[in-house]
Order: structure tokens, then sequence, then C-alpha cells
């Protein structure tokens, strides 16, 4: 089989790990940012973990548009209005979309 020949097994080997370690990597930065945003909070609402993790997503969220990124999610995110937290809530769709610059930055 030729096509099997052009791409040797050690590369996907190699890539496999980096991007298990891309991925594990990304995943303890989002739950330390959750954490350490979850305990700068100003008032306590109920929710407000899953709460945050909304806004985190929401702020990650971009529209590619013949490789114009729109960050659709974070632009929403200021058409919410919350009466509780908003610092915070406000700092998770940011964090958000930083994480989701860097990600495109890292493809």
């Amino acid at each position: 089989m030729p096509y099997l020949t052009l791409i040797s097994v050690p590369y996907w080997k190699n890539a496999m790990k980096v991007g298990r370690n891309m991925f594990l990597f990304f995943m303890i930065v989002l739950i330390l940012g959750i954490v350490y945003l979850y305990s700068n909070r100003e008032t306590v609402e109920d929710l407000l973990l899953l709460k945050l993790v909304g806004y985190y997503i929401l702020g990650a969220f971009y529209f590619n548009l013949n490789g114009l990124v729109i960050p659709l999610g974070f632009l929403i995110s200021f058409l919410f209005r919350p009466v509780e937290n908003l610092k915070i809530k406000r700092e998770a769709s940011i964090f958000g979309l930083i994480m989701m610059i860097i990600g495109l930055f890292l493809n």
C-alpha cells in the first residue's frame, strides 16, 4: 500500500502526544482560570460556577468568515446585563476570548 509509506508511524505517535499534551494544558489553564474567577466573586450566587463556564464558552465562540475571525460570542456576551458578579462574568468572557485567540495562533 503505497499511501501508507508517505507518513511514518512515529510521526503520528508524536503528533498524538503533542495533541494530548496541548489538550491537557488547555484543560488545566481552563480549570485554574475558572477557579480563580470563582474565588474572586463579589456576592454569593446560585450556580455561579456553571454560569462562569457558560460565559467562558460564550467568549470563546467565534465565526469564521473566509479567514476573517469574528468573536461573535464575545460580542453577544455584552448584551447580557447580569445584576450580580458583573465583573467576574465579564472577566470569564474575556478569558474565553483570550483562550480562543491563543487557540487560533496555535493552529
